[in-house]
């Protein structure tokens, strides 16, 4: 008799390790991370952004960091699946790949808002047609401008130059573009 078993699931479109950091010298946040001290979500955090999805796991899975092999493993595999045992992640059908032990991931939760939080407004931007723009523009990094969640966002470029992240100098401080919100539902 064959045994069902979900096993940890993510989907294909969901690229969390481009959330992770980048430096080296945040060795335990360059690879996402699973957490399953309430409910399970890989997350992976660069310092500056969080990312967290939420993932189905199965009763063998174990928390711990999950490699970007590993990931492009269970992209490649039919299923989006993997088992994620201490020292292993097993991609069914694609391979194995050994788990790195990267230390303690740190409180995430601690920095994430209240999701019943008072929200003035919502805006919904297309991040594609937002990073176009600012291609544009010459920037890597905006600053955006909200009257409310009808009107069009005006668009500054700017740097930054913070410890964790720093982005190049715009081009011309003085360029501007405006993107229109896109509908909530």
């Amino acid at each position: 008799m064959e045994r069902k078993q979900n096993k940890m699931k993510l989907h294909k479109d969901c690229k969390i390790e481009l959330a992770a950091s980048k430096e080296d010298s945040r060795y335990v946040l360059t690879e996402p991370y699973l957490d399953m001290s309430k409910d399970p979500v890989l997350v992976a955090t660069s310092g500056a952004a969080i990312a967290v999805i939420p993932v189905e796991v199965c009763a063998e899975d174990i928390p711990g960091h999950v490699g970007v092999d590993a990931l492009k493993l269970m992209r490649k595999s039919k299923r989006d699946q993997a088992v994620l045992t201490k020292d292993w992640i097993d991609v069914e059908g694609v391979g194995r790949v050994l788990r790195s032990d990267l230390g303690k991931f740190p409180n995430w939760r601690a920095v994430v808002p209240d999701k019943d939080r008072e929200v003035t407004f919502a805006v919904g931007l297309n991040i594609k047609m937002l990073w176009e723009l600012c291609q544009a523009i010459g920037c890597e990094t905006a600053r955006l401008e909200f009257k409310d969640n009808l009107e069009g966002v005006l668009v500054k470029p700017t740097s930054v130059h913070s410890p964790h992240y720093a982005s190049k100098p715009c081009a011309n401080e003085n360029a501007y573009g405006v993107i229109m919100p896109t509908r909530l539902s």
